[in-house]
């Protein structure tokens, strides 16, 4: 088996150089960039692009590093058990364990299954370590049903070159707006906890497309797209008065300390040079039609984020709006003090579900013996007490701290039962394998 293992590994060892080698080429390419003679960062005549450029640049040579580094962890702590792991399963008894109605799968084991650092699965779209393979097309109509995607794809991108001599990109962007995007556009000015404070406005923009206003949408939507990354970054914890004062590329690297949206990078380096040139009166690079799409465009990006579950804000809400024991009991590790005001409504609902039998019931149902040793329920049930007023009225409150005093009162007999349940199944297991000894 050591041989096989030694066999295997070498095989990794090869694919590993391979990503190895590339990696080097793209942090050799990216710092002889950065080192060529450029225009000062302070010089006028610097160029939002060269900016822009810049940034993108060394955030990938950053990616890159740190992709050189996981390997190195890869081959420190992984490669060994990997290899024998593989071997075992590509010997003739294990392949037996794959096929048709196995239990393992169809398929043996590959040497990319055994290759789990990122950079092994790296593509344009989710994991690109390479700033040239950036581009606007990878981010768009990525709401269409998958097989629709591929399918359709290489041909839309054929359009967007000849978007300057023919409609026929247009026309494919036109549908896809009015059929995938403005509909969830339109309902999430109605409910989206970080756009629908913008309903009315919504609407306008929606009314300015169907008259294919180009001029007024390329300057409205903008700093809507602009002012909904601000509002996310406030529920973030990032305060007004610096999101005020951060850049927009800024703003969206605090978003990206909490989610891993695909499209982030193309927001990141892309989308805010066409923004700034609407922003800062320059020249444009393109008609007021193309301008007006690719923010149209946008917000599929933008309507993504709102909604992604890893923002704590949309959590929070999920808890409030379909709540459970197990969920509710977090609630004050999800700042549930600093979301209340946005929240209200949804709050109150809650307090009306915490002040019932049934609240209470199941959270006695669900303790076990570990919650109870550790105080977990305790702590989150008198926290319930303290902020009880976030959850309705005064009379909600008190009532809600009443049953929270009542509850805390019967844990130490709680404690009691479950030791007790625990001692017992204990007798029972030890009674049930006395007797299977004896069988034997």
């Amino acid at each position: 088996m050591h041989e096989e293992a030694a066999e295997v590994k070498a095989k990794l060892l090869v694919e590993i150089e391979k990503d190895r080698s590339s990696i080097n080429e793209q942090i050799g390419r990216i710092k002889a960039e950065l080192d060529a003679p450029a225009v000062p960062e302070d010089d006028d005549s610097r160029t939002q692009e060269q900016r822009y450029r810049k940034r993108a640049l060394e955030y990938f040579l950053q990616k890159n590093e740190a992709a050189a580094a996981e390997i190195d962890e890869y081959i420190k702590v992984q490669l060994e058990n990997a290899s024998l792991s593989l071997a075992i399963q590509w010997r003739p008894e294990g392949e037996k364990m794959f096929g048709l109605g196995s239990l393992m799968g169809l398929r043996p084991p590959s040497l990319d299954d055994a290759l789990t650092y990122s950079y092994r699965f790296r593509n344009r779209k989710t994991r690109n370590f390479d700033p040239d393979l950036l581009e606007e097309m990878d981010f768009r109509f990525l709401s269409l049903p998958v097989p629709t995607y591929y399918e359709n794809i290489d041909q839309i991108r054929a359009y967007y070159k000849d978007r300057e001599v023919s409609d026929d990109y247009y026309q494919v962007a036109d549908w896809y707006i009015e059929d995938s995007i403005i509909p969830r556009f339109l309902e999430a000015g109605r409910n989206d906890i970080h756009v629908a404070g913008k309903g009315d406005l919504v609407e306008h923009i929606v009314e300015r497309f169907k008259e294919r206003d180009y001029i007024s949408l390329s300057f409205i939507l903008p700093p809507f797209i602009e002012g909904t990354i601000h509002g996310i970054c406030q529920t973030l914890g990032l305060k007004e008065s610096m999101s005020e004062r951060a850049a927009l590329n800024q703003l969206l690297k605090t978003i990206q300390k909490h989610t891993d949206l695909i499209g982030m990078e193309y927001l990141l380096f892309i989308m805010p040079i066409r923004r700034n040139r609407i922003a800062h009166g320059r020249d444009l690079y393109a008609s007021y039609r193309e301008v007006a799409v690719s923010f149209m465009l946008d917000l599929d990006l933008l309507l993504v984020l709102a909604k992604r579950s890893d923002l704590p804000l949309n959590g929070l809400l999920d808890v409030l709006r379909q709540p459970t024991i197990k969920k509710v009991k977090k609630i004050f590790t999800m700042g549930i003090e600093q979301h209340h005001a946005r929240l209200e409504s949804e709050c109150r609902a809650l307090g009306q579900w915490i002040n019932t039998d049934e609240f209470w019931s199941q959270l006695d149902k669900q303790l076990t013996q570990t919650d109870v040793e550790s105080k977990e329920t305790q702590r989150f049930v008198s926290k319930l007490e303290y902020h009880s007023v976030l959850f309705g009225d005064d009379d909600v409150a008190s009532q809600i701290k009443a049953r929270g005093k009542e509850f805390l009162r019967t844990l130490p007999a709680a404690r009691q039962r479950l030791l007790e349940d625990s001692e017992k199944r204990a007798r029972m297991l030890e009674s049930l394998k006395a007797r299977l000894d004896r069988h034997d």
